[in-house]
Formats: structure tokens, C-alpha cells, sequence
């Protein structure tokens, strides 16, 4: 108790130079907490754009699909798996699609684009496309088709334009074309959809491609009221067989998963990394401090002051300057990450990871983790002034009267 005492009353000789070290102390903290809370919003806004705008939580496709994206390589009975995929508990909802290739024309301006062919219904309640209509409405019978707000600038087009979708028989070889007119234009954020996708009824698609009462793939909305890949995972397991693959968006986005994966990799980097610039100011307050003392010093080990002892309580002097610095920056990151949680950070003109940010970005307000880095800001400053400590607890009495 004594040496806390003494330790809290010397940090505070130097008042000025105490606020100074401490105040950047706090600035690290809280740059760190709310860079931390960010980094975790832009992380969860990447997944949920990618789940929302295209891919689904999860997905049911043929053995080999995703690897070769072969069109004749489909999931048959179709009705029957639906049924099953509705009556499962674990399941909220099954969109199946046809995903092929095909060209849009109108005039004499044409683009090859990926054809998406959807039940409307279904999808709805996997995807947000109804949501995220800038123009028209959403799909509602064959002949309606939805494109990105990019692609429709591209093919110089409208709400209500009349275009001709052609594509090949996976069967025959022949081209097969069909009149579609554009009943929405989307902006999901999703950059390959909003580019260069055409999204039409799956029956359309299933005449285009030649493959009717089949599907390349299912998308699922699953009922567990999370993103972890694993508890998907372990949800979607039993749908698996010999011939269909079960897959979380994990699988189906491997880029943004590892990007979610190494996120708190890259936060501890960077709460190190500034660390390391703050810990120059740290270092020279504590050395000013131990050089001005340095006979206080010698005066205390000559009346029986073990060296240990006082290094014990240069530590804690560090320690409490750490502390000093910690918690009111723990409550600045709380404060900046809870206010931005509420009104979110613009980002609408960013582009990363094949996506485009059309929402803000909330970050998140994570009290365990503020606390861990407020400790380990703490922790490092106590361990900053270790080697000074020990360099002074060794020097002999008379040599630090001297001083």
C-alpha cells in the first residue's frame, strides 16, 4: 500500500509533464478502440453486403459446380428439394437459381453478361434486391428483368426498355432468345452484380439454357441469428450428400472471409503499432523523472530500499501513467464508437473488395475489447519503464547521491 501511495504522489510532481505523456496515452487508446469498433463494422457490412446482395448465408449446389461453374452440372428434382429445405427448422428460406451466360442487346449496343434466373418470391427473402430498386419495381412474372443502374448506363437504357437476352442450349449448342424489358434498376453495392448481371424469372432462364425442373444452385437464409460460418456450417450439414455440396458464405466467399478472419490480426498490429510511436514520449517522461530523482533515489537505497523494491515502484509510477491515460481514452472510444453506431460513417463513394459501399457503416461498441486494449496500453507502459527501473535500482547508493 505504501508503494502505491508513494508511486501515485510521484507521478504528479511534473504535472505538466504528467498530462502531456498521458494525453497521448489517451489519444492511443481511443484511436485504437474506435478503429477496433470500425474495423469490425466494415468487416460485418462486407459479409452481409456479399449475403445480401448476392450469395445468400449459405449455399446447396452440385458436387464440382463452384470449381468449374459447368452448366450442365445441376441439382434435379427440384420441387422435392424444396420441400424438404421448407419443412427444415433450420432453414428460413430456399431460393433456387439457374446461373448461366448470355447477351443483352438492344440496338446496336450489346453486353455479355451473367444470367441469373430467380423465383422472385423466394428470392425476396434471401436476397434485398426489392430494397435496393433506384427505379421500377421488382420482379414479377418471365418476360421482367432486373439489371444493375451501371449496366443500365452502359447499355444506355431505362425502366420499361425492351432488350433481347440471348443464350445457348447447354443441351443442343443452339442460341435460344427471348424478348425481356427492364422492370427495375438496382444499386446492391455488389460491384459484378450491378455490372455485368441480368436477373430474370426462372423459367425464363430454364428455357434459355435448356434445363427445366433444375437449379445450379439454392441459396438459403438460414435460421441461426448470426454470420459465424461454423454454426452455419454445422446447420447445413445434413443437406450435404454424395451429389450436392452444402457450403456457408465462407466457402462461397473465400476473400471476404479471410479479410473477416484476419481482422483482428490487423487491429493488433496497428494497437502495437501506435503503441510504439507513444512509447517514445512514455520512455523520455520516465527518464526525465528518474534523472531528476536520482538522488531520492540513492537516498532511499542507502536507508534499506532493496533494489527491487525500487524498481517495483518505478513500474508502478509507469503503470499508474498508464493508467492516468487508459481509462478516460477507454471512455472517449466508447463514446466516438457508440455516437458513429447510431448515425454511421459515409463511405458511399468507397470501393473495395469487388463492392461499393451504398450504406454507411456502423461500427460496433465492443466493451470487452476496449477494456482489453485500455489493459494491454497499461500493461505496456508498466513494461516500458522496466529496463530504466532496473538500470536505476542497480546503480550504487553513493553513485546516485551524487547525482
Amino acid at each position: 500500500m505504501l508503494v502505491l501511495k508513494l508511486a501515485w504522489r510521484s507521478i504528479w510532481r511534473n504535472r505538466t509533464r504528467t498530462l502531456i505523456t498521458t494525453l497521448g496515452i489517451m489519444i492511443g487508446v481511443m484511436m485504437v478502440i474506435f478503429a477496433s469498433g470500425f474495423a469490425v463494422g466494415f468487416s460485418e457490412k462486407m459479409v452481409r453486403t456479399s449475403t445480401q446482395s448476392r450469395s445468400g448465408e449459405a449455399q446447396l449446389t452440385a458436387v464440382g459446380w463452384a470449381k468449374t461453374l459447368e452448366e450442365t452440372n445441376v441439382m434435379s428434382g427440384l420441387d422435392e428439394r424444396l420441400a424438404l429445405l421448407d419443412a427444415s427448422p433450420k432453414v428460413q428460406a430456399a431460393a433456387p437459381r439457374i446461373v448461366g451466360f448470355g447477351l443483352l442487346s438492344i440496338g446496336s449496343r450489346s453486353r455479355g453478361v451473367q444470367l441469373l434466373g430467380v423465383y422472385p418470391a423466394r428470392e425476396s427473402k434471401v436476397t434485398n434486391w426489392d430494397s435496393r430498386l433506384v427505379a421500377g419495381e421488382y420482379l414479377a412474372e418471365p418476360g421482367d428483368m432486373l439489371i444493375g443502374a451501371k449496366l443500365a448506363e452502359e447499355l444506355e437504357v431505362e425502366v420499361g426498355a425492351k432488350l433481347i437476352l440471348t443464350g445457348a442450349d447447354v443441351n443442343t449448342g443452339e442460341a435460344a432468345t427471348e424478348l425481356v424489358y427492364v422492370r427495375g434498376l438496382l444499386s446492391t453495392g455488389d460491384n459484378g452484380l450491378d455490372e455485368g448481371a441480368a436477373i430474370v424469372h426462372i423459367a425464363q432462364a430454364q428455357r434459355v439454357v435448356g434445363l427445366p425442373d433444375a437449379a445450379h444452385v439454392i441459396a438459403l437464409d438460414v435460421t441461426a441469428n448470426t454470420l459465424e460460418p461454423d454454426v452455419i456450417e454445422a446447420d447445413i450439414a445434413a443437406f450435404a450428400s454424395d451429389t450436392v455440396e452444402a457450403r456457408s458464405w465462407r466457402q462461397t466467399n473465400a476473400m471476404i472471409a479471410e479479410v473477416h478472419q484476419m481482422m483482428g490480426a490487423y487491429m493488433d498490429m496497428i494497437l502495437f503499432m501506435i503503441f510504439l510511436i507513444i512509447s517514445f514520449g512514455i520512455v523520455n517522461t520516465i527518464s526525465m523523472s528518474l534523472l531528476e530523482r536520482m538522488h531520492e533515489f540513492g537516498v532511499m537505497r542507502a536507508i534499506g530500499t532493496s533494489p527491487w523494491q525500487l524498481a517495483g515502484q518505478i513500474v508502478t509510477e509507469a503503470g499508474f501513467l498508464g493508467l492516468v491515460g487508459a481509462i478516460p481514452g477507454l471512455l472517449a472510444g466508447l463514446g466516438l464508437n457508440a455516437y458513429y453506431a447510431s448515425v454511421g460513417l459515409n463511405f458511399s463513394e468507397m470501393n473495395a473488395y469487388g463492392m461499393t459501399f451504398v450504406d454507411p457503416i456502423y461500427p460496433l461498441v465492443n466493451v470487452p475489447e476496449a477494456l482489453r486494449v485500455a489493459a494491454i496500453f497499461t500493461l505496456l507502459t508498466a513494461l516500458a519503464a522496466t529496463v530504466s527501473a532496473i538500470r536505476v535500482a542497480l546503480v550504487k547508493p553513493v553513485d546516485a547521491m551524487r547525482s
